[in-house]
């Protein structure tokens, strides 16, 4: 059976581990989550690649597979594992594509982590929307020890209306553990972009899968 390994710091890793088994059963799933690690938020790159490299030492050149389902790690460390270890497959969460060009109000959740980075702020002139961005530092945490809010989502949306008379029409979300809150946008009819589907079709590539996934399916619990 293909193996793949699953890495992240926290619920997000979980979520996205959910989602690939559902739509990928051919694969044997495995979980690396650094819950030990789950509130990092560090600027020190290097410590933090160093940290990556040790978590996934006894998998590296053993499996099919790497993810990174984290778009921080992904952006501070892919290319560093991709050049050290040449021989083992990778791959790791982008900023999500959108399909279309329409002008629309777009609330993105993210972190300061990514919303600091130069990245970023090239992707806001990419998407042609009218963004409003929150970082939302607090809410990894929150959702790892199953503390957050129920009406969470509903807060911040009231909050984006009042501060820039803003009325979204769809959400970015750029945090695997933001997935928590894929019911709430089901239930409320939102259109949201994820990395998951991204992710899913470069496993396929990655893993030289026939075929392709059909729709853009959310990322749902199980």
């Amino acid at each position: 059976m293909v193996k793949v390994v699953i890495y992240d710091f926290g619920m997000g890793g979980e979520l996205f581990a959910d989602y690939l088994e559902r739509e990928l059963p051919v694969l044997k799933v495995i979980r690396v989550i650094d819950w030990e690690n789950s509130d990092l938020n560090s600027t020190n790159h290097f410590k933090t690649r160093r940290l990556i490299e040790s978590s996934l030492q006894p998998y590296l050149g053993r499996v099919d597979l790497i993810i990174i389902a984290n778009h921080f790690l992904t952006q501070i460390g892919l290319r560093y594992l991709e050049r050290k270890y040449k021989n083992q497959k990778f791959i790791g969460f982008h900023l999500p594509t959108l399909d279309t060009f329409v002008n629309r109000d777009t609330l993105i959740l993210t972190t300061s982590a990514i919303s600091r980075s130069l990245a970023y702020r090239l992707y806001l002139h990419k998407i042609h929307r009218t963004s409003f961005t929150i970082a939302l530092d607090d809410w990894p945490t929150l959702i790892d020890d199953a503390a957050i809010e129920s009406d969470a989502i509903d807060k911040i949306i009231a909050g984006a209306r009042e501060q820039k008379n803003f009325h979204p029409k769809e959400f970015i979300i750029i945090n695997s553990h933001f997935a928590f809150f894929d019911p709430y946008f089901r239930q409320h009819k939102m259109k949201v972009h994820t990395s998951y589907y991204e992710a899913l079709n470069e496993v396929y590539t990655k893993l030289k899968i026939r075929g392709r996934p059909k729709n853009k399916h959310k990322p749902r619990h199980k």
